[in-house]
């Protein structure tokens, strides 16, 4: 089965993001992802393709919100919840792999 191109690339700024701009990007390259998953030619440690849509809901502002006020930690501002959305695909992505 041939990768497609887009796969390796994915993976890669979802393990290196450090801003995620919008919900609509995190979205996407999770989808992405997803679709690797799917197909059997990606591998996420720490992601079940079962648990992928719940994943994505995480990445809305207000489940972000929730995480950190749960933590009992300070309310996100506007610039910080863009680097928290790409710190919780940085953690569950890093030693994601494609299968050659």
């Amino acid at each position: 089965m041939q990768v497609p191109k887009q796969l390796p690339r994915t993976l890669v700024a979802l393990v290196v993001a450090y801003v995620l701009a919008s919900v609509i990007e995190a979205v996407n390259l999770v989808s992405a992802a997803r679709v690797g998953l799917e197909m059997g030619i990606v591998e996420v440690p720490y992601l079940p393709a079962d648990s992928a849509f719940d994943y994505r809901k995480r990445l809305q502002p207000g489940h972000l919100m929730l995480e950190r006020l749960e933590a009992q930690t300070s309310c996100l501002e506007n610039p910080e919840i863009d680097g928290v959305r790409a710190r919780v695909p940085r953690d569950t992505f890093v030693g994601a792999s494609v299968r050659s």
